[in-house]
């Protein structure tokens, strides 16, 4: 709803909502749109603006989630979480509106080569933050060797519970692995018969091959810049191509991350409000949450 606004500035509407979740666009407007997102991403100074929107949304989401899960007071009430969470909601077309293969052309003209070009796009559009599920199991193996180390059990099964558990599968319903005594039993099931040697032999490999991720896809991006460097238009139009490439990237990781954090921290209010989330809509939910003054609790007790 709020995509054309957010990425471009533009206030008119992307279409009508038919109910809660779900937008009717007419099939012009999503082509205008389209049109108007392909215009525009090529330019540096267009890409540099969404990327500080971008990081700004995080940080603003971030420290409004801080806010609500500490019960700290806000005169925005819920507005602090799902201003934000809506915003960031919007970038997530980039995710199939950008026109990847006028991008993959670009590359392959510099590079001189159609695959090559095609695998410098797909190294662009690697985030430069873990993967929201790469980080996952890599904080998993981590916990795992401090269970083959000796760790206190209990202990390690409440942290990932609080920590990462809600990351188990999408949705508003808490998942097994948020309950720490079923985080401990998964952590006890991972450990059996490995060795402290052995998951840190995998998290390392994990690791290095993250990091091999990154350092092709700086390599692939520095051959382009630098086969563009002569030509002032090209030059700009590579560098907005991997800025815009990452932000995209990086707002699937950071959205699915935030977004469950965000359901996650709801959920729990609404419990302590006494109410049936999934049942209410946002707008009643934020009456709710600021008729009862619930944002003055801590979510977490």
């Amino acid at each position: 709803m709020r995509s054309p606004e957010v990425l471009l500035g533009d206030p008119s509407p992307l279409g009508i909502p038919r109910r809660p979740g779900i937008l009717d666009v007419p099939s012009d407007r999503h082509q205008e749109h389209l049109q108007a997102i392909a215009d525009v991403s090529g330019t540096l100074s267009w890409a540099l603006r969404l990327r500080r929107r971008f990081q700004s949304t995080v940080t603003s989401l971030s420290a409004g989630l801080d806010l609500l899960e500490e019960g700290s007071q806000s005169p925005q009430g819920l507005d602090v979480v799902t201003e934000p969470l809506l915003d960031l909601m919007a970038m997530h077309v980039l995710n199939w509106m950008l026109p990847t293969e006028e991008f993959a052309q670009h590359f392959a003209e510099l590079l001189g080569d159609a695959e090559l070009g095609r695998a410098c796009l797909l190294a662009q559009l690697t985030p430069t933050t873990p993967a929201h599920m790469v980080d996952f199991h890599t904080h998993v193996l981590d916990q795992v060797r401090a269970v083959a180390d000796g760790a206190d059990l209990a202990l390690l099964g409440e942290a990932l519970s609080q920590d990462i558990g809600y990351l188990q599968q999408q949705g508003m319903a808490e998942v097994p692995l948020e309950q720490p005594g079923q985080a401990a039993a998964f952590l006890d099931r991972m450990s059996q018969g490995r060795s402290s040697t052995g998951v840190a032999a995998d998290l390392d490999a994990l690791l290095r091959a993250q990091r091999r991720t990154r350092r092709q896809r700086d390599s692939l991006y520095a051959a382009a810049l630098f086969a563009s460097a002569n030509d002032p238009v090209r030059s700009e139009r590579t560098q907005a191509i991997a800025v815009v490439c990452r932000v995209a990237a990086e707002e699937e990781e950071r959205r699915k991350v935030l977004q469950q954090r965000s359901l996650r921290t709801l959920r729990e209010l609404g419990s302590r409000l006494g109410v049936d989330t999934s049942t209410l809509s946002l707008e009643q939910f934020a009456h709710a949450v600021a008729q009862s003054g619930a944002t003055a609790e801590r979510v977490y007790g």
